[in-house]
């Protein structure tokens, strides 16, 4: 073979490489609904880092959607991955939000290996005021480039992290 055909082979191999780790590391969704807003309308795509790193109050995250008792009464299951993007209200060993509906309360803390997450608009969507507690296996990733809430608060890192991380 010529050393242009190798060189081009090199060349295809390498980019073939590449956009598989990057495919593995970074997945791009598109926003569904208005539960962000006005952080991120529907439609706009948000680029999200597959990681297992402590998350951090104020993270932008993507979730694996658990099912609503409706969900699972009466209709047959889906086979449809459903995720959900929200933002990280409080982590393992923070005080249980005052957003969640008093049946949460019982728990002081938020329980180890689960978050609480909310939509940035208090009023709209389906996150942890419906569904409690979210496991951090269903975690998919978190936003590369996180914008701050809407009322322009930055991100804050929870209690229980701060020592493990230093300031953000």
């Amino acid at each position: 073979m010529s050393p242009v055909v190798v060189a081009t082979l090199v060349a295809v191999v390498l980019v073939a490489a590449t956009v598989a780790v990057l495919r593995r590391r970074y997945v791009s969704v598109r926003v569904d609904g208005t539960s962000m807003s006005p952080t991120y309308a529907p439609g706009e795509v948000v680029l999200i880092r597959r990681s297992r790193r402590r998350l951090c109050v104020g993270d932008v995250v993507v979730v694996r959607r658990p099912p609503a008792a409706a969900d699972t009464q009466g209709s047959s299951p889906s086979t449809e991955q459903r995720w959900l993007i929200k933002r990280v209200a409080a982590v393992a060993g923070d005080p249980v939000p005052a957003a969640l509906p008093p049946a949460h309360h019982g728990d002081a803390v938020v329980p180890d290996g689960t978050v609480v997450i909310l939509g940035d608009s208090p009023t709209r969507g389906y996150d942890s005021r419906s569904v409690g507690f979210i496991p951090v296996g269903h975690v998919l990733g978190v936003a590369i480039r996180p914008r701050p809430a809407a009322d322009g608060s930055a991100p804050k890192m929870s209690r229980s992290t701060r020592n493990d991380r230093g300031p953000r």
